[in-house]
């Protein structure tokens, strides 16, 4: 007898969608994984955009084309060119985009029905700063508590239509997870999730009729196999995994940047395990390694001999020795870093290749791993020094590191292991390293 597909309905909150390109209602990433998913026939899969969600994208695509205004008006005076391009314009186009991704993915767009949502609730929170409301003196909060009516009411109709059914929000956004994550405890078949790595780890245990416990006890196992601190049998030891992607990356993909920059590289982190499937007693996963790194260049600052302090980008004058910045052995927590909240497991990488995050340390949270990164570490600035004859009128000078921009390379490590009785973890087998191209 052929067991029912399972029926799978995905939200997604703006923050997971965020991309810098103003054309893109959401990132490569999210598109990929969409267009991806949904070829599946073992799985009936929908997506879903709040409204609100829908509208934030619009502003945010809209206002950084509006900052591109005063360049094209530049190069019109330039070209002698008479090209209008105005407000309403860019509004129309980004409108016109927004549709037609919407379409191409085939995503529904979901309303807010206002005469469901308690709203002196609403309020008495948005008041006393309760969650999803931040506890900042600047109230944040109220696009997110529309996002999770629009959310709770999606669950509700789902469940009063006796639809077998389950549904997951994708959000990064530590306040929004704990308010909806607080209201569905009760409710079986509903997780908030905060990257697509783990939805597609839960989707492909949906599909291989895996129960989430049974799935947890997986991943834990899997995970200390995988690498542990201290341990050298762990698997990522055992196949030399740093040095196989420096190997076959490093040119390519560990050291690219753009022309004039420098690439600084951040420490190594390892995400727990994402589930592909299983075969009898093999158990096949995912492990994505990420490499958070920081693009910069030098500025020198002159002190002249009227003490005024300038700054150029010429080096020519001056030749700069830098001494090479190694990763720490292990991560630093500040000690700013309170432990008022548990932490929460998937939403941060669990672990660093030189330490695992300590227990109960509860660590900011944050959209970018790289200025995750930036707050968990503290890395020595190169020393430098400056030789050759001075420019005139120029006494001495330092030189300034100015970040340009940061961002992250990203390793999909495939592998297995078999799984037996008692927990025994046996035979694990690397299958390949993917790269993978992350905005």
């Amino acid at each position: 007898m052929n067991k029912k597909i399972p029926t799978i309905k995905v939200v997604f909150d703006t923050n997971v969608l965020f991309t810098k390109f103003n054309n893109k209602l959401f990132n490569k990433e999210i598109s990929a994984l969409i267009k991806r998913e949904s070829e599946r026939e073992d799985v009936d899969l929908s997506w879903y955009l709040p409204e609100v969600v829908v509208m934030e994208r619009q502003h945010q695509m809209m206002r950084g084309a509006f900052e591109l205004l005063p360049a094209v008006s530049k190069l019109n005076d330039l070209l002698g060119s008479s090209q209008v391009v105005n407000e309403d314009i860019i509004k129309n186009k980004i409108d016109e985009h927004i549709n037609n991704q919407i379409i191409s993915h085939k995503i529904q767009v979901l309303n807010l029905n206002t005469s469901d949502v308690d709203w002196k609730n609403l309020i008495d929170r948005a008041c006393f700063r309760l969650a999803p409301f931040s506890a900042d003196e600047e109230e944040k909060g109220f696009r997110d508590s529309i996002i999770a009516q629009i959310f709770l009411q999606l669950v509700d109709s789902t469940q009063k239509a006796d639809v077998d059914c389950k549904l997951f929000f994708m959000t990064n956004d530590g306040e929004l997870k704990k308010y909806i994550e607080e209201k569905i405890k009760n409710t079986s078949n509903v997780t908030v999730l905060i990257n697509t790595q783990s939805l597609i780890g839960h989707v492909n245990a949906l599909t291989t009729h895996i129960s989430e416990k049974t799935l947890k006890n997986y991943i834990q196992l899997s995970n200390k196999y995988f690498f542990e601190k201290g341990n050298p049998t762990s698997f990522y030891y055992v196949m030399n995994l740093r040095d196989q992607i420096i190997r076959k990356y490093e040119n390519a993909k560990l050291r690219s940047v753009e022309q004039g920059l420098l690439r600084e590289n951040r420490i190594w982190q390892i995400y727990p395990p994402q589930f592909i499937k299983k075969e009898k007693t093999r158990i096949y996963w995912s492990t994505r390694i990420s490499i958070p790194f920081i693009l910069y260049k030098w500025e020198p600052t002159y002190i002249t001999a009227n003490g005024i302090s300038t700054t150029s980008s010429l080096l020519s004058p001056f030749q700069i020795e830098s001494r090479a910045i190694h990763t720490p052995v292990t991560p630093k927590i500040p000690t700013s870093v309170t432990q008022n909240n548990s932490f929460p497991s998937d939403l941060l990488p669990t672990t660093g290749l030189f330490g695992a995050i300590p227990a109960g340390v509860n660590l900011p949270f944050s959209n970018s791993l790289s200025s995750l990164e930036a707050q968990n570490t503290r890395q020595d600035e190169p020393i430098y020094s400056f030789t050759g004859e001075p420019l005139n009128g120029l006494l001495s000078g330092s030189v300034t590191k100015k970040i340009i921009s940061q961002g992250q390379s990203a390793f999909d490590i495939e592998w297995s292991v078999n799984i037996g009785p008692h927990d025994k973890v046996s035979d694990p087998q690397l299958h390949e390293i993917v790269y993978l191209n992350i905005e």
